[in-house]
C-alpha cells in the first residue's frame, strides 16, 4: 500500500461530492434539490461514472455503491454491503486502510492517492488509488483500479530474467534503509556478487543455460537471506545484497559466508553439473550521511579485490583503500 503525489492520479473533487450527494439523496434529498431536478442527473452520474464510488461507515461498511464496483471486483454491491471491507483487503494493507478509515472521526479528514488491494471474486488482487472526505460520519470517496499501471510499474524495477529487484528498485531501498538508521542503532551492508568464469558457462552450454544458471544462482542467494534483507540484480553476472539491522561488521561478513556456501553446491545446467563460486565484496555504512553510491563503489572495489585473490572469498572493503 502507498501513497502517490502524482497530481494526474488526483481524483478531482467533483467525484467525491457526487459520491457524497448520491448519498445524501438517496436517504433524504433536500426540497431545493429536488426541485431543481438534481436528484435524478445525480442519480444517473452516479450511474454511469467509470470512477468506484462509495459511502463508507468509519467502522468500515460500504453504504451505497455505484455499479462500477462489480465491474472492478466482480462482487455484486449487495454482496460487497453485506460484509465488512476489510474482509477483501489484503492482509499487508489492512492495518494502515483501518487506521486511515478511523481517522474520520476527526471531521476534517481527508486523504487523496491511497492505494491498497482488494480481493476479486476470481481470488486475484485488484490495486485502488483511492481519494476521500470524511464528515465524522461516513467518507464520502471516489477509487480508479490501477492495477495495470502497479503492474507496469513494478515490471519497471525487476530484472526480467530472474524476477529480482533491478538497480533502480535497489538504490532506492538502501536509501530508505540509510534513512532508518537515523532511528536506530544497527547497521547496513551491501555485499557486491560476482561468479567466477561465468562467462565459460555461456561459451561451453549457450546462454540458455546460462540464464538456467542465473534463476537458480538468484533463488540460493534468496534463501540465505532474511525477510528484511534484498537481493538485486545489477545485469550480467553480477547480483547485491542489501542487508539491513546489523549489529557490526562480522554479522555482515556472516551473511557473505552464507551465500559462499549456498554457491558451493553443484548446479545443473541440463546435460551436466557445474560449479559455481563467486568473488563478494561487502560494504558497512560507517556515517548516518553515507551515500548510497559510494556505498555500492565500496562494495565494487573489494569485490575486484576478492576477484583478483582467486575468487571463490570475500573482502571487507577498507576506508584505507580510498586513498589508493
Amino acid at each position: 500500500m502507498s501513497s502517490n503525489s502524482d497530481p494526474a492520479l488526483h481524483h478531482s473533487a467533483s467525484a467525491i461530492d457526487l459520491a457524497r450527494w448520491s448519498s445524501q439523496a438517496s436517504r433524504q434529498p433536500s426540497p431545493a434539490v429536488a426541485a431543481r431536478g438534481d436528484v435524478d442527473q445525480i442519480a444517473r452520474l452516479f450511474e454511469m461514472t467509470n470512477d468506484l464510488l462509495a459511502a463508507i461507515t468509519l467502522d468500515g461498511r460500504f453504504t451505497l455503491l455505484n455499479p462500477a464496483w462489480e465491474q472492478a471486483l466482480g462482487w455484486s454491491r449487495e454482496e460487497l454491503m453485506a460484509r465488512p471491507m476489510h474482509e477483501l483487503i489484503h492482509p499487508d494493507d489492512l492495518e494502515q486502510t483501518i487506521a486511515l478509515t478511523l481517522a474520520g472521526r476527526h471531521r476534517s479528514a481527508h486523504f487523496v492517492n491511497f492505494t491498497n488491494r482488494y480481493r476479486h471474486r476470481d481470488g486475484s488482487w485488484r490495486w485502488l488509488l483511492w481519494s476521500a472526505r470524511c464528515d465524522g460520519e461516513h467518507w464520502y470517496a471516489a477509487a480508479k483500479d490501477v492495477t495495470d499501471r502497479m503492474w507496469l510499474e513494478r515490471q519497471a524495477l525487476r530484472d526480467p530474467l530472474t524476477k529480482l529487484p533491478n538497480r533502480l528498485l535497489l538504490m532506492d531501498r538502501v536509501r530508505q534503509a540509510l534513512g532508518r538508521l537515523r532511528r536506530s542503532q544497527g547497521l547496513i551492508a551491501l555485499l557486491f556478487i560476482d561468479l567466477d568464469r561465468f562467462k565459460a558457462i555461456n561459451d561451453n552450454f549457450g546462454h540458455a543455460a546460462g540464464d538456467h544458471l542465473l534463476i537458480a544462482v538468484a533463488e540460493r542467494i534468496t534463501q540465505t537471506l532474511r525477510d528484511s534483507d534484498t537481493a538485486a540484480r545489477l545485469g550480467g553476472d553480477e547480483f547485491v545484497v542489501l542487508a539491513e539491522d546489523l549489529e557490526g561488521e562480522g554479522e555482515a561478513l556472516a551473511v557473505a559466508k552464507r551465500i559462499l556456501c549456498a554457491l558451493e553446491a553443484p548446479f545443473s545446467t541440463g546435460s551436466t553439473e557445474v560449479a559455481m563460486l563467486a568473488s563478494i565484496g561487502v560494504s558497512i555504512s560507517h556515517a548516518l550521511d553515507c551515500d548510497p553510491e559510494d556505498l555500492l563503489r565500496e562494495a565494487d572495489i573489494a569485490m575486484y579485490r576478492a576477484k583478483s585473490a582467486g575468487g571463490g572469498r570475500l573482502e571487507l572493503f577498507d576506508m584505507s583503500w580510498a586513498a589508493s
